[in-house]
């Protein structure tokens, strides 16, 4: 017979479905430097109304902002990644960009990439041959090393808070970014905003279905910073309330530095209703593009 399951209210709600009623799956403490607003704990908690699992943190959205725009960890290219600047992290930003170039083949295509860091994954694209790229971040450091990484344009901001004036593009890049956000209702809810009429969304998380298969350190990815844990449905889910229009998604592992796979999954959606026409019929279902 199965344990009865015991819940809680929820000080921050289910962002996929908005239940409030939620199961404790662990109580995560954590030893922080004294400058740092992050809370030193919180439930990791799971939403019985639609499975997703999610830190209920304390903190409001604008904590999380402030800190990645002050302590973004990053800047720093000799221990962060997204820069390029270590052979796994560059195989991994330059096969992502083909990724990318699978469904944007025009190389005046305009690309944004909301969390850009310092830059990698543009990099990656201008040397595809891309010309009209646009990176935001909090951080202003990583903004300044964005233009320089790609010659395009790199402004402050958030996917909450997106700088005014940025227009139309064909493509949106969030690679690694919601994990991070707490709001991500009001986050994806901007996103068809900023498609053209053929524009898609490019979206890539860790895959929280497979930590355990690709475990290296304990508790790996229950850190301070990443508070959402997807797994292909809760993706899905969170982007098709938000009015966008699933294309296609999969599976993929990246080689890290250290030689082990870390799992994410990665989904393309779209805003307009002729791209679910141009899809053949049963072509809603979850197709994986290949591996790192």
């Amino acid at each position: 017979m199965a344990e009865p399951i015991h819940l809680k209210e929820a000080c921050r709600s289910c962002p996929v479905c908005a239940n409030n009623a939620v199961e404790v799956l662990h109580h995560q403490r954590f030893v922080l430097p004294t400058e740092s607003r992050l809370p030193q704990a919180f439930d990791v908690v799971w939403c019985p109304s639609c499975g997703f699992a999610y830190a209920d943190t304390p903190a409001s959205q604008e904590t999380y902002d402030r800190y990645y725009a002050d302590f973004s960890k990053y800047e720093d290219n000799l221990t962060s990644t997204g820069g390029g600047h270590s052979p796994a992290d560059l195989r991994r930003l330059l096969e992502t960009a083909n990724t990318i170039a699978s469904v944007a083949p025009h190389r005046s295509a305009r690309v944004l990439d909301i969390g850009c860091g310092n830059g990698g994954l543009l990099a990656a694209l201008k040397a595809l041959g891309y010309s009209s790229l646009v990176g935001v971040d909090p951080s202003p450091t990583c903004c300044e090393r964005t233009r320089l990484a790609c010659g395009g344009e790199a402004m402050a901001g958030s996917l909450r808070a997106l700088p005014p004036g940025l227009g139309a593009f064909d493509v949106v890049v969030l690679s690694h970014v919601l994990e991070h956000v707490l709001d991500l209702g009001a986050a994806v809810g901007k996103l068809a905003d900023l498609l053209s009429e053929s524009g898609v969304v490019y979206v890539e998380v860790p895959d929280a279905a497979r930590y355990a298969d690709c475990l290296v350190a304990p508790f790996q990815d229950f850190n301070t910073e990443h508070i959402n844990h997807f797994d292909l449905s809760s993706l899905r889910n969170l982007l098709a309330d938000a009015g966008l229009l699933f294309i296609s998604g999969g599976t993929k592992d990246i080689i890290v530095d250290a030689g082990s796979p870390y799992p994410a999954v990665f989904v393309f959606f779209g805003a307009h209703t002729e791209l679910r026409n141009s899809i053949a019929p049963g072509g809603n279902r979850t197709a994986c593009f290949g591996s790192v």
